[in-house]
């Protein structure tokens, strides 16, 4: 673990390829905190050209959380697990209950 900005990071390989040639390679650093810190690779296009990616975080700021953006308003109902199973992945299965 290297510091990045002030935070412990741990260093992970990005290796990636898509059916039509596109895809990603290079390396990630992620913060003790889970926070993605630093991006540098390349980005091969399906044209053949390779395309270099970096970006870092500078400056960052950890505060506690306020749990209120995190907490629904009470006028809002939970959708029921079959309606969520789409947008989660999942095959939609038919409740057995009632």
């Amino acid at each position: 673990m290297s510091p990045l900005a002030g935070l412990a990071t741990a260093k992970y390989r990005i290796e990636h390829e898509e059916p039509d040639g596109t895809g990603a390679e290079g390396w990630f650093w992620v913060g003790s905190r889970h926070i993605l810190l630093k991006v540098d690779g390349d980005y091969p296009t399906a044209g053949g050209k390779t395309v270099p990616v970096s970006a870092t975080l500078s400056d960052i700021e950890c505060k506690p959380r306020v749990p209120a953006p995190f907490t629904a308003p009470s006028t809002m109902t939970a959708l029921p697990i079959e309606a969520r199973a789409p947008f989660l992945g999942f095959k939609a299965v038919r409740s057995l209950a009632g």
